[in-house]
């Protein structure tokens, strides 16, 4: 096929399957859609730009009736929302607090329907929807004819884009992530086409004005923002480019470094939602056990360890002892610690009275038999304040203890503890703050409490995999099935079968072999900046989208999908189609030609799409 054909391909798949995407999804079922939807329609019907918390009662009453009509409440208890004498009416979450771009285009067919039946509605803003998915195609295309002098490596990238059913069902979606997957595939493009050619007005322009509206649509396609003066110096100084890889290299090293406190530390294995909220590890002349203890900040927020998952089952079922000692700068008096198993404090201890000494506190509780998560929690409020209190040598055991004599700790680290009658291995990791981790100087930690509400510990968390081993884990996998088709938002609906996605793992490694085989069969022609720069942006955003859901290692209430990652998809794209098309030449000794090749993907591609299609309508039907 020559260029023509490949694009006239590539956009009527992009066209029908899109439209029938759009119209195959029932109403409200794609993830956060009603949110979303409320924002547009809110900007076409309000005089104002919306803000947080504002929503209109009427149009949320007509919006949960019409979920309820289209079956989003299958499942759940779907009257008492439309019931409820409480404003506002459930629709999930609001997302009025997103950035603008995408909602204002959305909005835009809405100004002409004021007052049409909503679900008419929300399939208007889909359409849009369905247009930025093509503008998508069409820059994948045209990235990919950038790329490639082989015809079938140009042709096979976009068409994954247009025919994979977890991106046309994502891309046909009421939902921001749309915006910023067109965007960001727009700056992609202008990028592989900055650095084959040069700096041009047009690509000047063009990585301006992506990077604004990547900016200005969602987070998840800021991941592309910090290489934007990367580009324009490979795109200025082409001979150069091994220089320039070294510099930003060194620089990016020198940023990471300054960004990190090397005489501060918290304490390992300690957990924050926030920064600001992070205890400090710090060398104390009254540590009861060892040199170090943890300082605790007054109303900067909770702080948490989850206990090994070994721990707790040991200790399900039983009567235990928590013990620790504590004091504080000036006297005062704190929330008492909690043990929550499920999420329930098992200890119910009243506020502790702190003084200027550090004194032993033991309160006891029983942990429930079918204890899964064991949580030592600390609150230190809200209300921030300049004290400080410290605790240290925090002790679990099992048994009535609190009457007992203080602990004598066995080691600096508390892990020994002589209790009672016993010497025991205490569960409670890094008891007395020995062991630490880096922590964020203030302006660094300051921008990724606001940016991100990411705390540094949760980087850190991969040192504690018994504790978050199964976070990281369910996403993995949640992300790899996401990523190649599961479809609805109030209840998922998964590709049929029995372990369905078995195959896209032998797909995956099939492209992994492939990949190798490029890399050594090309290596004195591989384009090494592209190769560098594709790979880095994925990493990134793959690394991102990992740690979305970071943080809260004791109660997963949030399961990070593919979605967040949607920015990336072109260059996932190349990775497989490359890998693939090596992978099978080699393995055929190149006696089978383009054409036969492109027919077996484009079978490969209408079977899933047909296997999609019947697993939605099997769940509807």
């Amino acid at each position: 096929m020559n260029s023509k054909q490949i694009a006239w391909t590539t956009f009527s798949v992009a066209f029908l399957l899109g439209l029938v995407y759009v119209f195959l999804i029932p109403p409200w079922q794609h993830h956060d859609e009603p949110g979303n939807f409320e924002y547009a329609w809110l900007i076409a019907n309000s005089e104002r730009w919306p803000q947080p918390k504002q929503y209109d009662p009427s149009m949320r009453r007509d919006l949960a009736a019409s979920m309820y009509e289209h079956g989003f409440f299958r499942d759940l208890d779907g009257y008492s929302y439309l019931l409820s004498t409480y404003e506002p009416v459930w629709i999930g979450i609001s997302q009025i607090d997103g950035l603008p771009i995408y909602f204002y285009l959305a909005s835009l067919p809405l100004r002409l329907v004021r007052g049409a039946d909503i679900a008419f509605q929300m399939y208007l803003c889909r359409l849009v929807s369905w247009l930025l998915y093509l503008m998508t195609v069409g820059f994948a295309l045209a990235a990919s004819q950038e790329l490639f002098n082989d015809r079938l490596l140009t042709w096979l990238p976009p068409l994954l884009m247009a025919a994979l059913p977890g991106f046309v069902n994502y891309m046909t979606a009421v939902n921001d992530d749309v915006g910023a997957t067109a965007f960001a595939t727009l700056f992609i493009w202008m990028s592989i086409r900055a650095i084959r050619r040069g700096l041009t007005v047009f690509t000047l322009i063009g990585l301006i004005g992506s990077a604004t509206l990547c900016y200005y649509t969602k987070r998840t396609a800021w991941v592309v923002l910090p290489f934007a003066p990367l580009i324009v110096l490979l795109a200025l100084f082409r001979g150069h480019r091994k220089w320039i890889w070294l510099g930003v290299a060194g620089l990016a090293a020198l940023s990471v470094g300054f960004s990190f406190s090397w005489s501060q530390s918290t304490p390992a294995y300690y957990y924050a939602v926030f920064n600001r909220s992070l205890p400090e590890r710090i060398a104390h002349e009254k540590a009861p056990a060892g040199e170090a203890v943890i300082r605790y900040r007054i109303g900067v927020g909770n702080v948490y360890q989850t206990l090994d998952a070994a721990d707790a089952a040991r200790l399900s079922g039983e009567t235990v002892t928590l013990g620790f000692w504590a004091w504080a700068d000036q006297p005062t008096t704190i929330s008492a610690l909690q043990l929550q198993v499920n999420g329930e404090d098992i200890l119910k201890g009243e506020a502790i009275s702190l003084t200027q000494q550090p004194t032993f506190y033991a309160y006891r509780g029983r942990i429930k038999s079918d204890a899964q998560k064991v949580v030592l929690m600390v609150a230190t409020g809200w209300r921030e304040m300049e004290n400080a209190f410290y605790l240290d040598c925090l002790v679990l055991e099992t048994g009535e203890l609190s009457a007992a004599p203080a602990p004598l700790p066995q080691d600096a680290d508390c892990h020994r503890v002589q209790w009672g009658n016993s010497l025991i291995e205490n569960p409670v990791k890094n008891a007395s703050g020995e062991r630490g981790w880096l922590m964020l100087k203030p302006m660094a930690a300051q921008f990724m409490d606001q940016a991100f509400q990411f705390s540094v510990a949760n980087l850190w968390a991969v040192f504690d995999l018994q504790a978050t081993g199964g976070y990281f884990n369910t996403t993995v996998s949640h992300l790899f099935r996401t990523f190649w088709g599961v479809f609805g938002f109030s209840r998922g609906m998964p590709l049929l079968g029995n372990k369905p996605y078995r195959p896209f793992i032998a797909l995956t490694v099939l492209a992994v072999l492939g990949i190798l085989i490029a890399l050594w069969k090309d290596r004195r022609n591989m384009q090494e900046s592209l190769v560098l720069l594709l790979g880095g942006m994925t990493l990134a955003a793959l690394i991102m989208t990992l740690f979305r859901g970071a943080g809260n290692w004791y109660n997963y209430i949030f399961t990070p999908t593919a979605r967040y990652f949607l920015p990336m998809t072109l260059p996932v794209a190349f990775f497989l189609s490359v890998g693939w098309v090596y992978a099978l030449r080699f393995a055929t000794v190149n006696r089978v030609n383009n054409k036969i090749l492109a027919g077996f993907f484009s079978l490969l591609l209408l079977g899933l799409n047909l296997w999609a299609y019947f697993s939605i309508m099997s769940y509807h039907l």
